[in-house]
């Protein structure tokens, strides 16, 4: 375990190492999974969510994971445990782990650094992954107003399609959400400079810079 895993609800964790959350005063939360794809002693049952989110608005499901549709080996019980249905970032076709069979895993990517902070009214959680054989980062900040994710990679040659998914629960297809005006979001804009830094600005004013190193944050 490495980072921040060990601490408790009040680091923003939800009582286990491996996941990270953020509640806003009416509610709605957004969960980070920060942790392992599988269980070292049974990773039959592991899919490729490293670095997923799933979220609930409203008190109601709305980002969601996929399931698993069915435990027969065939079509659907493989994209049920691929990176494509998950809330994660994609590099090309690349998996995040080698699934077949109905509870077969080969290969499978694992989590690296872990670091969480707050910054004017956000909280932000980070964590890195190796599943696509290079770092491959994400960073979720939560305010009352607003939740941002940003995605990275580096160190992976030749040109790179990422594709970065939200599955939303089908009772939200067609649904316009009000918001809230009376409420002035402060946004983060986040920006990389170059493969060292990672600058979190905020509308109130205030930045945070942090140090990368090897795609991956540092203290």
């Amino acid at each position: 375990l490495v980072g921040d895993r060990e601490l408790g609800p009040e680091g923003g964790f939800d009582g286990t190492p491996d996941y990270w959350m953020h509640q806003t005063d009416k509610g709605d939360r957004i969960l980070f999974d920060v942790g392992p794809l599988a269980c070292d002693h049974l990773p039959a049952h592991g899919h490729a969510d490293l670095s997923q989110v799933t979220a609930t608005i409203a008190g109601r499901d709305a980002i969601v994971d996929t399931g698993n549709f069915e435990y027969e080996a065939g079509d659907m019980r493989v994209y049920c445990r691929s990176t494509s249905a998950h809330n994660v970032m994609q590099l090309d076709d690349r998996e995040q782990c080698d699934v077949w069979s109905s509870f077969r895993m080969g290969r499978r990517g694992h989590p690296g650094d872990l670091h969480r902070g707050e910054l004017a009214d956000h909280q932000w959680c980070s964590v890195v992954h190796d599943g696509f054989g290079c770092p491959t980062g994400r960073i979720v900040l939560g305010s009352n107003a607003s939740w941002t994710i940003v995605d990275w990679f580096s160190q992976l040659a030749g040109d790179t399609m990422a594709t970065s998914r939200l599955h939303w629960h089908p009772d939200w297809v067609g649904v316009r959400l009000l918001l809230d005006t009376s409420v002035e979001p402060s946004l983060p804009v986040i920006s990389l400079g170059g493969t060292d830094t990672l600058t979190i600005s905020i509308g109130s004013g205030e930045t945070m810079v942090l140090s990368m190193k090897d795609g991956a944050l540092v203290e």
